[in-house]
């Protein structure tokens, strides 16, 4: 600004009235006149190099980084613990009282001159980026490369760099190629962590190959209960590194390597169990460790685990939830034949000293009363043992002596219950306490797996009769009939509850209505009215077509819903049902053409949000950025539209035109916005943690979630108003609710 009043000053006056102007604004007239040289010798200069002369003025950016070229010496970083600053050759310093940048304690800085007086101070100061060092210092950085390790989801052997310029730290930790560096350590490390411990991801067919004969392998050990069977890493490292050549280090060059082999060269990378297993490993044979458990006509699956100190170390017996009640406790005190020698010698072991002593030595009598009980597996263990040895010593020895708990955990099996779809209800050793926690649980289960009056799978249309809303089993035992979804079909079960009964019964009905009208949804699938921008903001959560799917299945939920004013439970024969099929035919067409506007409105918005928040906003405002990305992941993410409640997707377009005017606000008023963010972080953070913990998702905590958003609405864009009154007392109320 100066320069440019002095140029105009200069065209408009004399050279007398100008030195007098000069005098008058406090200026230096010679100063000035040789600012004026300086200027013009730089011109020609320029000129005479052909330099191309654009006459604009320098940004903030080009102006400094030139200034930096001169004065890479006199930069410093804030000191973390102290309002100093650290500079070149650890040379300490602290920002002059007089300087502008006095009080706002910038990261990073440079400094025209460092002047010591009552201490050395910075004078003439400017912010600078830690970037611009390492542009403009390049030829005079070192670079420190420590740690190197295999990175899977790089498929290459990284290690973190350290860039420092006159010993002060620019760069603290940097990820870099370590294959550039030092290519043989770099495939060292490949070899070892990418093959031999099978951190490489790659589709070749070595990889499942060698998978199945290491985990053969393993298993041995686990059913041994002993780590001589699979051979050292060293072993397994030979084998590939005889194979592979020099010159592979990372993901990219293997996978170029091997889809230039032969199909039989590409046999070489095999493992075969010699190269796997110890010469001197022993077996495991089926009758010793059996894979399956059998009781009656049932067999249940059998995993070993040889992990002492784990939680799963022994022996795991998988149950469905249905036959939990079917299990005999004193048939599972056996074990398996391979680990019942060393079950029944600690047993001895475990004995009081009176009687132990009479059992020695322990391995022997073992030996004995294993041996004598070859055929007598139709009693409990515990039983059994105490008798054979009552019978060794002549003294009386009972089962309460032989104590199971006193001895370790992997000498009983890990029952492991499962639920209907495969999912772990619970795990345990001791069957008396799992079945008294799940065995009402197991009951119902097994009368809805033998229900055959309600029970009936894929029925596309309604096949069902007229369901009653309850019904009673043979065993007199209170059960709700309920449709389920099957995805293609929709089938019949009974629950044990009426709200498990309600939740499933609501879910096939709306199944059994897409089936129904599924030339309606092939129709409003094709014609969805979602605009290309919505479609392409969408690109970076999912796919169209699933967009498409969620979006006709969220009319026909809420067309029901309407409909039906909520209660799917009234839908129990055919011939409401076949009302609700024309209703809902009638109107989704227009519930679709306002859900697609909303939907249509909603990524609109969200990729004019994107846009604003792309370039350098995320490294400039670091803590903005993750609470916007937080808010947006939590309202936009695959699937959305089938999880929401009836009438909130309209709320959508509200919530981010709030984010948009946020944005907007935010470069007016930078420390305003930090305020707002302030206020809404402890109730977002509470949300989110109770995510994270696992805990089931309710109603209440669905409530106090929309409640948060509508917090922020009324705090960063108060104009778009808020359909309910919130403040920070309604949420502490909500949070209540939630009992987190």
């Amino acid at each position: 600004q100066l320069w440019r009043h002095l140029r105009e000053q200069r065209r408009s006056l004399s050279g007398n009235r100008f030195r007098k102007l000069c005098r008058k604004e406090f200026l230096s007239w010679q100063r000035v006149l040789e600012w004026f040289d300086l200027y013009q010798q730089l011109r020609d200069q320029a000129r005479e190099q052909r330099m191309r002369l654009t006459g604009r003025h320098g940004n903030y950016e080009q102006l400094h980084k030139s200034l930096l070229s001169g004065l890479l010496s006199h930069c410093g970083r804030k000191r973390p613990d102290d309002p100093g600053y650290i500079g070149m050759r650890s040379r300490s310093f602290h920002i002059f009282p007089g300087s502008g940048l006095f009080g706002s304690s910038p990261q990073w800085l440079m400094a025209a001159e460092v002047v010591e007086t009552t201490r050395p101070y910075a004078r003439i100061n400017a912010v600078i980026e830690p970037g611009w060092l390492e542009q403009q210092g390049a030829h005079l950085l070192r670079r420190r490369v420590f740690d190197p390790h295999w990175s899977r989801r790089r498929g290459a052997v990284m290690a973190w760099e350290q860039v420092s310029l006159y010993g002060l730290v620019v760069v603290e930790k940097r990820h870099v190629a370590y294959a550039p560096i030092d290519p043989s350590d770099a495939r060292r490390i490949f070899l070892l962590e990418g093959l031999v411990r099978e951190g490489l991801d790659t589709r070749a067919a070595f990889r499942a190959h060698n998978e199945q004969i290491r985990a053969a392998v393993e298993a041995l050990e686990h059913k041994r209960r002993k780590r001589d069977v699979l051979a050292d890493e060293g072993a397994l490292f030979a084998f590939f590194d005889a194979r592979i050549p020099a010159e592979v280090n990372s993901a990219r060059t293997f996978e170029r390597w091997f889809a230039g082999l032969e199909p039989r060269q590409r046999e070489l990378l095999h493992l075969t169990q010699d190269v796997v297993m110890r010469e001197d490993a022993g077996p495991a044979p089926a009758e010793q460790f059996p894979d399956f458990m059998e009781m009656g006509s049932r067999r249940f699956p059998l995993v070993y685990r040889f992990e002492p100190g784990h939680p799963a170390d022994g022996v795991k017996l998988s149950v469905p939830l249905e036959f939990l009640n079917t299990l005999d406790e004193a048939r599972l005190q056996w074990l398996v034949p391979g680990l019942l020698r060393d079950k029944v010698e600690t047993l001895i072991r475990q004995l009081p000293k009176p009687l132990r002593r009479a059992l020695t030595p322990a391995p022997a009598f073992a030996d004995k009363v294993i041996e004598s009980l070859q055929d007598r597996r139709e009693e409990p263990l515990l039983q059994a043992c105490a008798r054979e040895l009552s019978g060794l010593t002549g003294l009386e020895i009972a089962p309460e002596d032989l104590d199971e708990s006193a001895i370790p955990a992997h000498f009983r099996f890990l029952v492991e219950v499962l639920g209907p779809d495969g999912d772990v209800l619970a795990t345990g050793r001791d069957l008396s306490e799992l079945q008294a926690a799940l065995g009402k649980q197991a009951r119902q289960r097994f009368m809805d797996r033998q229900g055959a009056a309600y029970r009936l799978d894929m029925a596309t249309e309604w096949d069902f009769g007229e369901l009653p809303l309850r019904v009673a089993t043979k065993e007199d035992v209170p059960a709700w009939p309920a449709l389920v979804d099957q995805g293609q079909g929709v089938g019949l079960r009974l629950f044990e509850t009426p709200e498990e009964a309600s939740a499933a019964h609501e879910a096939g009905v709306i199944r059994l209505l897409a089936l129904q009208l599924s030339d309606k949804s092939r129709y409003l699938r094709t014609h969805h009215g979602l605009g290309r921008d919505a479609l392409h903001a969408w690109a970076r959560v999912g796919s169209a077509g699933e967009l498409v799917d969620d979006l006709f299945w969220r009319c026909l939920m809420d067309t029901a819903a309407e409909e039906l004013n909520g209660g799917f439970d009234d839908v129990r024969d055919r011939v409401s049902f076949d009302d609700l099929v024309g209703a809902v035919r009638s109107r989704i067409g227009r519930v679709f053409v306002v859900r697609s506007a909303e939907v249509g409105e909603s990524l609109s918005l969200f990729g004019r949000v994107q846009r604003a928040m792309g370039g350098t906003f995320e490294t400039g405002r670091p803590r903005v950025a993750e609470d916007l990305r937080s808010q947006i992941e939590d309202l936009l993410y695959a699937g959305f539209l089938t999880e929401l409640e009836v009438g909130r997707l309209a709320h959508y377009p509200r919530y981010l035109r709030a984010i948009e005017e946020r944005l907007a606000q935010l470069e007016r008023d930078p420390r305003r916005d930090a305020q707002r963010q302030d206020q809404v972080a402890p109730w977002w953070d509470r949300y989110q943690q109770a995510l994270q913990s696992g805990r089931e998702y309710d109603e209440a905590l669905d409530s106090f979630r929309w409640l948060v958003h509508e917090f922020r609405v009324s705090l960063f864009a108060q104009r778009l108003g808020t359909p309910v009154k919130v403040s920070a007392k309604r949420l502490a109320e909500a949070w209540s609710e939630v009992g987190y």
